[in-house]
Parts: structure tokens; C-alpha cells; sequence
């Protein structure tokens, strides 16, 4: 391989075409700035406009790039005519000293930067859009799609559902057939009505439809899979049916979520389930789902992050020859393979058609963020979750360090615990830039993410965006079986090996072999979804992933467990949150601990809660005290210091008068303590409130403030039905005296002339 200094003429012949080569000869004369930087060259190069060259001669090879639009074979006419005025005239490059290049596992890498904190580019979706609007659209929606139907069609769905309709135009007879299909028991009476072979297709389109992802099983195969279709040969001959009753829209296999929202749990009656867990086997645990308990720990994580915003993980270093080989660009990778690869073959990779590694990344936080948040949460794998959810909530800036943005945080903690549990739940089914097959990988180091090289359309976010999916048709899975019932994965595991036997890209055919573009392997050798045990490494234990993280954590499944393995689990309103049937779920329904804090505790100044000490300093569990106490705590006190399980506050002068200039008593605050904070307002704190409270206004000193007089006692009660005085009103001294607002004083007089009076201004 040569060097900068060996490169010859004969050593370019590969990398050009002869006619690129021969066009290089010519433009040697228009290379500008040209410069040396270790084994980097630079220039400038006139052509139809100034391109910038870049090339570099290393052991891996020769490589360059150039900011022009040329892409046939081999480099273009630009990066030739720069390597060929380094051949013949090395002195005209300007020489700058390298600077030493870190190097992981011999490749060099250049560091990499979290980028600063930003805040979303808007509101959350679960803050902009109330439930009774998206309810609205979804009925809106429906009724589009009917619209596009015949009225013969329309009729015939009321004729198969046993439906007597009135009226005869269209918009009539859309919305009672969108109100039949929008009802559960019609929905449901209708399906049940059905044929053997006809729930089984149902059943397996609904599973199906809308996948962006190959799973690996056709919708026939899946619906094979439940029993033999001995009415017609293929599957789709019995969607007519379906889309005659109204189960289907016309396209035939489409099933949109206005429709499958209202569908029972089709799944109930396949795959067997019991309202009784059998008793527990010896060595197995029973984990309860608590959706409070989520609620809990998001609230306490943003009242840390906030006091102690977290550093992120910096990014992956990123191999400096990237910028020669696209397809390194942006994916995460593994330094030892790269190298090799690099070594193998001194061309690009895309050429090669390498099989390389996509590593999971490191957990967000930093080591130390972890090990000081960990207490809160299960493991590191929880947090990360957490993290990744707060971000896509909109309840914490991008960036690091991660900053509470409080245009997403103060709604969402002035809604209700169960309200606050739904849109978190809503914010994980639509969750991008997170997967659980990260943590499938980091448990498994024999289990890794491949991808061929050669894929050139295939990026880092089409895999992450392709596993999604893939999160989704779980999602969706799981919200057609039946609630709060005990389901054995032994059970399950039937239809889910007809339904999804592989995770992986699209297969493609390549020199005449076909390959998926991305596939798990283990131990290097691409899973194969027909084998048991390949499938338990790949399939399922993605699927078990959803079950053991986010639905756990999110506390919509109870489980029963072996070490770490499933063997029963059970749902507990996902299939409502799934399918947006409900605002929230309910609590109390659910048999969840009451929320803390609800009633005050009967000792006055000390608790295990609450305590105040002889500096004055009141001492908060963190693990008790709701989000509510603690803002109540934040109008009268600042925190001085915090840790995962006390917050410690001293009452603040500044920030008390700040409260009372809102126009809240001291009187208000004990009463709001004794709603928000689990004992009463120790005596020491309501002593010095009132104190303060007491001493407040005896002084008034107003800043920037215009006196108006008036010029009987009826005037003021007349202006402020006429124009906006009340809105600038600082102070009523009398019935003819009122102090307003000096920066109001031109648009007052502007309103009083059109209203007719003629105010006199000194």
C-alpha cells in the first residue's frame, strides 16, 4: 500500500475511469489552495463552479471526496487533478503540522459532542390535543372513509348488520352506518356471528395490517396456522364477506384504526386465558402492575433534574475516515471490525458488501448521573427508559445537560395522577429514538444487530424506525388479548410463532443470493426464525423485552417469573390506552395504593415526612410528598440542597412576598398545606408566615405608577366598563384616587377620548 510520500501515477489507475484520469491531466492548472496535513491533502479546484477536495493515504487505502455531483465509476476529474499536482509538484502544497489523532483499536477517531440543551420545537401532542378532540377526529375520519363508499355499498353493510336506516341522502345514511360501526357490541356481535374460517382471516389482517416490517409470516400463513381454510383456496377470497358486513373497507386488507379500535379482543378465544392465577410454582415471583407508581418516579426525577440537571454520555468517537466512506456516516459501530474490514480491501465498503456490527449504545446518562438517580427506578435499563421518555413527553429539553422545560412540565403536573399516567403510556406507543432491543443485546453479548454495506439507502434511523414498527405490531398484539386475565406464555407461544417468526430489513437479491438488509445473529450467524431456540434468542425475547421493560414499568402488566424468564402475565387496561377508548384509566378500578398525601397526618410538628429542624431548615421524603407539596413548598421556601430521597427547603422573605404580591394570604397557604402535604403546617413555619404576612403592605412603595383623579365618585366605576383601566389598576386609594400602571397611561388616554371624555394629562 503506498504512502503520501510513494504515491505514484500507477497507483491512481483504479480508482479513476480513463476518461476521468485523462480530464484530471487538464485541470491540474486549476487547483487552488492546495494544503498538506499529515496524510490529508486539501485544494480547491475551479470547474463549473469551486469544489473543495478532500484525500487521504493511509494503510486502508486511498480515499477522497468532493463537494461535486459526480457519482459513476470511480473518483472524479476534481480529486484526480489534486492527486496528480501532489505527484508532480508535492512543494506547491502548503505544509501544516498534524494534529495527533486518537485511535481506538488502531482506527483513527475523532471525539464526539452532545449537543446544548434545546427545547421542543413545539408542544406535546398529549398537551395540544384533548381526548374529546382526538375521539372527534377519529369519528371524523370514519365518516370520510364510509363517504367514499356506495350507497348501494353503505345499505349492504346495514342489510349484513341488521340495521334498518332512514333518510335517503348520503351524509344521512354515512352517519348511522358510522354510528353502528362505531359501537363495541355491534362491533363485537358482528364478528362473533361469523364463521369459523372468517374470524381466523379477521383475525390475522387485523394482525397484519398496516406492518411496515416483514415479520416473516404472510396474513395467510398466520390465519393457516389457526386451522384449515376449506372454503376457498386463498385467503383473500374471504374478504368480500368483511368488507361486506363492514369489518373491511373496500380495499380488503386494510384495517384502519377507526375500525380496529372498536373491535373485542379478537384474540380471546385463541389463545386460552383464566380470570385466577394457579398458584405460583416454587422459585417463581408475582410482580404487581402499580401505575402510580411511574407517576411517582417521573415526578421525583423532574424535581431532581431540575435542581441537578444530569450530564449526557458522550457520543460515540466517530472514525475520522468516515468522512470517505458514507456508509460509517451516523451509525454506531464496532472499531475492531471496521478496522479489519478496512484492511481486507482498500475500497468502499458499500463495494465490499461487508457485514458489519450495529453495536447498542451506551445508556443516555453519564455513569455518575446513573449511580445518583439509580435509587429511584429498578436498574440502568429503567432510567434510560425514563429519560428517553420524559424527552419525547416534552417534559425535558434535549441536549445535555438535560433541562426540565417547564412549558411541558407545569401542564403536565397539573393534571391528575391518572392523567398524567395516561400520557405517558400514549407518549411510549409513539416513541421514537428508543428500542428495547438494546437491552436484549446488552443482556446477550452472543446476540448482536448486522447490517450489509451494500445497502446504500439503508440508515441508522430506517433500522431504529424499522424496530419500532416492530414494537408497534407487539403493541398491537398484545391490546386484541383479553384484560385483566391471566395469559401462560406457553399458551401464547403458538400464535405468536404463526405470527412472527423473524426481526430483520427487507431481503434483497444480490449477486444472485438474497439476504436481508439488516438481521440479528447470534455469534455471528444470522438467526434463522424457523428454529426453536434461534427463534426464543431473537423473536421472543424482543417480544418479552415490551413485556419486562416499558409495560412493567409503565405498570400495565402484572407477570409471574422464573429468574428472568415469563411465564404468565396479565394485562391491565393497555388495550383502552392503545386504542384511545378512555381518557385515563382508573385507579381505584385497578386496586393501586391510594395516592400519598391524601390525608394529614395526625402529629403536627414532626413526621417521617416532614420535619423541621432547629435552623429552620423543613426536611421532605421524597418518597411521600407529592409533586403538589413540593410546589406548594417552592411558593414560600428555596431548596438548599437534594438528594434521590430528601429535599431539604429554608424559608425565603423574597420568595413569600412574591406569593403574597399574587395575591395569596398566608391564611391560603395553611389551608392549601393542608391539602398538598401529608401533615399539618409545622407551628415554627405558620408562625413566621403570619408574622411576615402581618408586616406586609404597611408599606407601599409603587415604582413607574401615574395617579389619576377623578372628578366625582361615579366616574370610576364608569371607566372601568368603558375602556381597559381596570386591567392597568395598581391601587385604589379613594373613590377619586387610583394609581395605574405608567407604561398604560398613552393607550388609557387613547381609549377615554373614544369614549368620548376629554382627560386631562399634566
Amino acid at each position: 500500500m503506498p504512502t503520501l510520500d510513494t504515491l505514484s501515477r500507477n497507483d491512481l489507475t483504479d480508482l479513476f475511469s480513463k476518461s476521468s484520469l485523462a480530464k484530471a491531466r487538464d485541470y491540474q492548472t486549476r487547483v487552488g489552495s492546495p494544503v498538506r496535513t499529515g496524510n490529508r491533502l486539501s485544494a480547491k479546484v475551479l470547474g463549473t463552479k469551486m469544489y473543495t477536495v478532500e484525500a487521504e493515504v493511509s494503510e486502508q487505502g486511498i480515499y477522497a471526496t468532493c463537494t461535486c455531483s459526480y457519482d459513476w465509476e470511480g473518483h472524479c476529474k476534481h480529486v484526480g487533478a489534486v492527486l496528480l499536482r501532489w505527484i508532480e509538484k508535492p512543494d506547491a502544497f502548503q505544509t501544516n503540522q498534524a494534529e495527533p489523532a486518537p485511535a481506538v483499536a488502531g482506527l483513527e477517531v475523532v471525539p464526539a459532542r452532545n449537543p446544548s440543551p434545546t427545547p421542543p420545537t413545539g408542544l406535546p401532542v398529549w398537551l395540544t390535543t384533548s381526548f374529546a378532540d382526538r375521539q372527534k377526529r377519529e369519528r371524523e375520519i370514519l365518516a370520510a372513509t364510509l363517504d367514499q363508499q356506495t350507497l348501494v355499498e353503505l345499505r349492504q353493510i346495514a342489510a349484513a348488520r341488521g340495521w334498518r336506516l332512514s333518510g335517503t341522502r348520503k351524509a344521512e345514511i354515512v352517519a348511522q352506518v358510522a354510528e353502528g360501526i362505531a359501537s363495541v357490541g355491534e362491533t363485537a356481535k358482528a364478528i362473533y356471528s361469523l364463521e369459523t374460517e372468517y374470524q381466523q382471516v379477521l383475525r390475522s389482517l387485523a394482525l397484519h395490517s398496516g406492518s411496515k416490517v416483514s415479520l416473516g409470516r404472510t396474513m395467510e400463513q398466520t390465519a393457516l396456522a389457526q386451522g384449515p381454510l376449506q372454503t376457498y383456496d386463498k385467503a383473500t377470497a374471504y374478504t368480500y364477506r368483511l368488507v361486506e358486513s363492514g369489518l373491511l373497507f373496500s380495499s380488503g386488507d386494510v384495517l384502519p384504526f377507526a375500525l380496529a379500535r372498536n373491535f373485542p379482543p379478537l384474540l380471546e378465544t385463541v389463545v386460552p386465558s383464566t380470570w385466577q392465577l394457579e398458584s405460583a410454582q416454587t422459585g417463581h415471583t408475582v410482580d404487581l402492575a402499580d401505575p402510580q407508581r411511574v407517576v411517582r418516579v417521573v415526578q421525583n426525577l423532574l424535581l431532581l433534574f431540575e435542581q441537578q440537571p444530569p450530564q449526557l454520555r458522550p457520543p460515540q468517537p466517530r472514525p475520522r475516515i468516515e468522512k470517505f466512506q458514507p456508509n460509517l456516516q451516523g451509525w454506531a459501530y464496532d472499531a475492531d471490525e471496521v478496522a479489519r474490514a478496512l484492511a481486507r480491501t482498500p475500497k468502499d465498503l458499500a463495494q465490499q458488501a461487508a457485514v458489519l456490527t450495529v453495536p447498542p449504545p451506551g445508556y443516555a446518562l453519564t455513569d455518575e448521573a446513573i449511580e445518583k438517580f439509580l435509587p429511584l427506578t429498578q436498574n440502568p435499563a429503567h432510567l434510560d427508559f425514563l429519560y428517553t421518555l420524559l424527552a419525547a413527553a416534552g417534559l425535558i429539553q434535549k441536549g445535555s445537560p438535560a433541562q426540565v422545560w417547564p412549558a411541558g412540565r407545569d401542564p403536565f403536573l397539573l393534571r391528575s395522577p391518572a392523567m398524567q399516567h395516561a400520557a405517558l403510556a400514549r407518549t411510549y406507543f409513539q416513541m421514537n429514538g428508543w428500542s428495547e432491543l438494546w437491552e436484549v443485546e446488552r443482556r446477550d453479548p452472543h446476540l448482536r444487530l448486522k447490517r450489509r454495506t451494500n445497502a446504500y439507502y439503508q440508515t441508522a434511523e430506517t433500522i431504529l424506525g424499522e424496530l419500532i414498527e416492530y414494537r408497534r405490531l407487539a403493541l398491537r398484539l398484545l391490546a386484541y388479548l383479553p384484560d385483566n386475565r391471566w395469559i401462560s406464555i406457553e399458551q401464547l407461544t403458538p400464535l405468536l410463532q404463526a405470527f412472527w417468526t423473524r426481526i430483520g430489513g427487507q431481503v434483497i437479491t444480490y449477486n444472485k443470493e438474497r439476504s436481508s438488509v439488516w438481521f440479528l445473529a447470534w455469534d455471528g450467524k444470522e438467526l434463522d426464525g424457523e428454529s426453536q431456540v434461534d427463534w426464543q434468542r431473537g423473536s421472543w425475547a424482543f417480544f418479552a423485552a415490551i413485556l419486562q421493560g416499558p409495560l412493567r414499568w409503565l405498570g400495565l402488566v402484572d407477570l409471574v417469573q422464573a429468574g428472568e424468564e415469563v411465564h404468565a402475565f396479565r394485562l391491565h387496561g393497555l388495550a383502552d390506552l392503545f386504542w384511545d377508548r378512555v381518557e385515563a384509566l382508573d385507579f381505584a378500578e385497578l386496586g393501586a395504593p391510594a395516592s400519598p398525601g391524601a390525608s394529614p397526618a395526625a402529629v403536627e410538628d414532626s413526621s417521617p415526612a416532614l420535619t423541621v429542624d432547629k435552623a429552620g431548615r423543613i426536611r421532605v421524603d421524597t418518597a411521600v410528598v407529592t409533586t403538589a407539596g413540593h410546589n406548594l413548598l417552592r411558593r414560600v421556601a428555596q431548596v438548599v440542597s437534594s438528594t434521590v430521597g430528601e429535599f431539604v427547603y429554608k424559608l425565603d422573605l423574597t420568595i413569600v412576598y412574591a406569593t403574597f404580591e399574587a395575591g395569596v394570604s398566608a391564611q391560603d397557604l395553611v389551608d392549601q398545606w393542608k391539602s398538598s402535604l401529608p401533615v399539618p403546617m409545622p407551628r415554627a413555619v405558620r408562625s413566621q408566615l403570619f408574622q411576615w404576612w402581618q408586616l406586609y403592605g404597611q408599606a407601599r412603595i409603587y415604582r413607574n405608577a401615574t395617579l389619576i383623579e377623578f372628578g366625582d365618585d361615579y366616574a370610576l366605576t364608569e371607566m372601568k366598563a368603558v375602556t381597559g383601566l381596570q386591567k392597568a389598576l395598581v391601587a385604589e386609594l379613594s373613590p377619586r384616587l387610583v394609581l395605574i400602571d405608567g407604561s398604560a397611561v398613552t393607550d388609557l388616554v387613547a381609549q377615554l377620548e373614544k369614549a368620548g371624555y376629554t382627560p386631562k394629562v399634566n
